[in-house]
């Protein structure tokens, strides 16, 4: 008798327990669940605007002082409202002795000159694709540093013949519009009359043949509204710049012509023109100085494009010591003058001398 008492009494037990065991799960169930809606109804929705916002902060960071429907992005030139942004075609032009003269350059509207290795420089050439001349070049290898300064730009069709192996190690983990005549050697041909490597040109024919240029957004500078026009008397050390690579073959002037309301290039004590003839001049031309190094037997250099250092700016016949910035994160290097406000460069054709601490300038 009492062992049927004790075995109901343990059955009991058992179906309270198993009530509770119930209950409890029941209840975690019901906690979890509402903690999911939670999550998908009001967390979710919030951290995909913020990320939304973060993106769009991204992309609003250039502020013009022009309308986009009547200035070019990329030099700030007058033109029509279909045409403001167009596919871009960014070259590596070199500038060896024996590579000159070179082709198309005074049709690029934005150059940078670069350092490389052997105390000589290269260009990186952008242009406005359906304005890209017949033929250009001759083109060379890519380096790394190349490659930070195409971010400024968005994604355009990136032209040269290999590279560095950093620079080719990057291209290959993607983010590049890359065009490399290694892999492309149609849209490339060889100048049998000049001597290899020298030898290696390409055309806008060629380029938009490739389809692979695309309208990317990017980060224009601020251009100036209307032309200025200069209150004070011109000076002869603001109308001249110097720019010592090495000599005799990579030392440059900038001479400002008035009456152009242009400075023209000078190289090796020659005016520069490009192989039909043309002279090469800007409206503005930047010199940047830069931090960096050689970083291997080979001399290749390294050099630093993000932070800030110091510029001079030259337009319409007038110097201005400057700052440039680009931070982390931000996409385009901008100018500061003394004040901390941001310079308007004059629209036409803009050029970069990009300097290492060891170069002279004056």
């Amino acid at each position: 008798m009492n062992v049927f008492f004790n075995l109901k009494l343990w059955w009991v037990r058992q179906k309270r327990l198993h009530r509770v065991r119930f209950f409890v799960w029941a209840a975690v169930v019901l906690y979890a669940f509402i903690i999911g809606v939670f999550i998908l109804v009001v967390l979710l929705p919030t951290y995909i605007q913020s990320l939304k916002q973060v993106t769009i902060q991204y992309y609003r960071e250039p502020k013009q002082v022009f309308s986009s429907t009547d200035r070019r992005w990329l030099d700030g030139s007058t033109t029509a409202t279909s045409t403001v942004n167009v596919p871009l075609a960014a070259v590596v032009i070199e500038n060896h002795v024996d590579a000159r003269p070179l082709a198309g350059i005074a049709d690029a509207r934005v150059v940078y000159e670069l350092p490389v290795e052997g105390n000589i420089t290269r260009f990186l050439a952008l242009f406005p694709l359906p304005d890209m001349p017949e033929r250009v070049g001759p083109v060379r290898s890519a380096r790394f540093y190349m490659l930070k300064l195409l971010g400024e730009w968005g994604s355009p069709l990136f032209m040269h013949v290999g590279g560095s192996p950093e620079a080719i190690a990057t291209l290959e983990r993607g983010g590049f519009n890359d065009f490399d005549e290694y892999f492309n050697g149609q849209y490339f041909w060889r100048d049998e009359k000049r001597a290899r490597p020298h030898n290696v040109f390409t055309s806008s024919e060629l380029a938009e043949a490739s389809q692979r240029a695309t309208t990317t957004i990017f980060s224009p500078w601020l251009f100036e509204e209307t032309p200025a026009s200069s209150t004070v008397s011109l000076q002869p050390e603001d109308t001249t710049l110097n720019v010592v690579y090495s000599r005799p073959w990579h030392a440059v002037t900038w001479a400002y012509d008035a009456d152009d309301d242009v400075y023209y290039r000078l190289q090796a004590g020659k005016l520069h023109r490009s192989e039909d003839g043309q002279k090469i001049g800007a409206s503005t031309v930047v010199v940047q100085r830069v931090s960096g190094e050689v970083v291997d037997d080979v001399g290749r250099l390294e050099m630093n494009l993000q932070g800030e250092g110091e510029a001079f700016v030259f337009k319409h016949g007038e110097r201005t010591t400057s700052t440039w910035k680009r931070s982390v994160g931000e996409v385009r290097t901008r100018l500061y003058d003394g004040k901390g406000k941001e310079i308007s460069l004059a629209p036409g054709v803009i050029w970069f001398e990009v300097v290492m601490p060891w170069h002279d300038v004056w």
